[in-house]
């Protein structure tokens, strides 16, 4: 496989259940490091899937009614991260809508595709990153 291809070597997932308490997200953080590790992820790249780790679980967790979290992270055939969570929803209204607008916002930024959704009593977050060779280029010259 040549550089300027963006498949994959590796192919599998990891399925973790945690607790909805922020300090169990850093092992979440280690493990989507290690997945993205052996689907050839540069290290910016891996930093930008471990910043989506603390926004998609933030948001189930502040949307969920405090039932453990359900995570899967893959790397998919074509060599792209998916992540999906999932617990149950919150029956109250307490929601900021501002801090979700920011957490959309960083997922954006990080992540090529993402999304929430409630249905039946369930609050369901997912993303996906491609890999791919990203490159810094800016049509300049290198400099000297």
């Amino acid at each position: 496989m040549t550089k300027q291809e963006t498949g994959s070597a590796f192919q599998g997932s990891i399925a973790i259940t945690i607790a909805p308490d922020a300090r169990l997200v850093r092992p979440v953080r280690l493990a989507m490091g290690g997945l993205a590790s052996l689907a050839g992820f540069d290290v910016e790249a891996i930093e930008d899937l471990r910043i989506a780790v603390n926004e998609l679980t933030a948001t189930l967790i502040e949307r969920g009614d405090g039932s453990d979290l359900d995570l899967r992270l893959t790397v998919l055939e074509h060599g792209a991260i998916r992540i999906e969570g999932s617990t149950g929803l919150a029956t109250t209204a307490d929601t900021d809508e501002d801090r979700f607008a920011l957490s959309d916002q960083i997922l954006s930024v990080v992540a090529d595709d993402h999304g929430f959704a409630a249905v039946d009593g369930v609050a369901t977050a997912w993303l996906e990153r491609a890999h791919a060779d990203w490159t810094d280029d800016d049509g300049g010259e290198e400099p000297t």
